[in-house]
């Protein structure tokens, strides 16, 4: 009995690393917050080296970390935002490049890019909304799709724990209870 037990959780246990190891397709919502969370963290290389996003890269930059992918990825994007040259750096068409670009890639506090801009608080974090969510739609249509062939990150880890499982030897003896 303890053994069937031990094995029905040793199958739960799989059964749950084997679903989480799947890549299950991302909605939208939980794409545009991790777009933002990259934004935020996006100078730092250990927080995007591991970053859910990087399912969504291809590998075509094979020199490069994955973190350094994932920051050009991001920083190619913003400049894709980029208004016509021919606008006017006070259009209303500029400040939500700018705002990205200022807060996040030249890592300005938000006074400084208030005042480069002209603009109140408020409508600075308008801005910056306004501008993630053109940034998160023009990611979301050029992610790549994660290949089937292959492996999700978390496969190792369930191959690991099945190897694991394996070596040990279960069973049963008699106990006296008195």
């Amino acid at each position: 009995m303890l053994e069937s037990a031990y094995q029905s959780i040793i199958q739960i246990s799989l059964s749950a690393c084997q679903i989480s190891a799947t890549k299950l397709p991302m909605e939208f919502d939980a794409f545009h917050k991790h777009v933002k969370d990259a934004l935020e963290h996006l100078h730092d290389a250990a927080h995007l080296q591991t970053h859910p996003l990087l399912a969504y890269l291809s590998d075509a930059t094979a020199d490069a970390t994955r973190a350094q992918k994932l920051r050009a990825w991001l920083k190619n994007a913003i400049e894709q935002l980029k208004p016509a040259p021919d606008l006017p750096s006070t259009s209303p068409e500029w400040r939500s490049y700018l705002a990205l670009r200022y807060r996040y890639v030249q890592r300005m506090n938000p006074a400084n890019i208030e005042s480069e801009l002209g603009i109140s608080q408020r409508q600075l974090y308008r801005e910056l909304a306004k501008g993630l969510d053109a940034l998160a739609a023009l990611l979301w249509e050029q992610r790549a799709r994660p290949e089937p062939s292959a492996p999700p990150i978390e496969a190792t880890g369930v191959r690991e724990l099945e190897n694991e499982l394996s070596q040990w030897n279960l069973a049963r003896h008699k106990l006296d209870v008195r």
